[in-house]
């Protein structure tokens, strides 16, 4: 991972899903990905390293990664960014949750990205991941990669939900593995921090779908 930069992860007591805080040790310049929900901790350091949260970049739309948004877009003026791929899966996400999580209200999306652009001032690389949802995207720092939820250590995402693909999922792996190095670290959507070498031979799921095999672990 770059020395220049340092990540905070906080998980949302209500989601349990990750929140990060990037930010450039020189200039203080910070990101926030996927922020769940407001999380007085974030906050806090933020204060306390007197950070400049500049961008909020999403991996995807489902609840559990952009109830967080409105509070920290308005509380520190930052700029949203979305896939220009995911409005229909935000929209789905309003219509399903906004009664039980009134934070979606305030929800909105700045800019849209596409595959391989550099977007916010930390200059976050993306790559478009089709298959947990259909916008859904990787994003990539050096030696670092924000994964949402299509690859978690031991796991991948699920594909049921409203715009999965499971074809589409395999097609993103089998792209992310072949282009990324074993040493980067995988910062995922939920559970503990891995790496792409770690995922290549251990994960089932990397291991079959890599191989273009169909596994089931229903079968184990």
């Amino acid at each position: 991972m770059n020395a220049a930069l340092n990540v905070i992860r906080e998980i949302s007591p209500i989601f349990e899903e990750n929140t990060y805080l990037v930010y450039d040790l020189a200039s203080r310049v910070a990101a926030l990905v996927d922020p769940g929900y407001p999380l007085e901790a974030i906050d806090a350091f933020i204060a306390r390293e007197s950070l400049s949260v500049r961008d909020i970049v999403l991996t995807h739309g489902h609840v559990d990664h952009i109830s967080g948004v409105g509070y920290y877009r308005k509380k520190y003026g930052a700029t949203v960014w979305l896939s220009a791929d995911e409005r229909d899966v935000v929209e789905q996400t309003k219509r399903d949750y906004e009664r039980q999580v009134p934070e979606l209200s305030d929800f909105a999306v700045d800019r849209t990205f596409e595959d391989g652009e550099s977007v916010g001032a930390l200059g976050f690389r993306v790559v478009a991941a089709p298959g947990h949802t259909k916008g859904s995207a990787i994003l990539e720092l050096p030696g670092l990669a924000f994964t949402g939820d299509t690859l978690f250590e031991g796991s991948v995402g699920r594909t049921d939900l409203y715009s999965g693909d499971e074809e589409s999922l395999k097609a993103s792996l089998r792209r992310f593995m072949a282009e990324t190095d074993d040493d980067v670290v995988i910062a995922p959507g939920h559970g503990s921090a891995t790496r792409v070498g770690r995922e290549r031979q251990a994960n089932p799921y990397v291991l079959a779908w890599t191989k273009g095999e169909r596994w089931n672990p229903s079968e184990d």
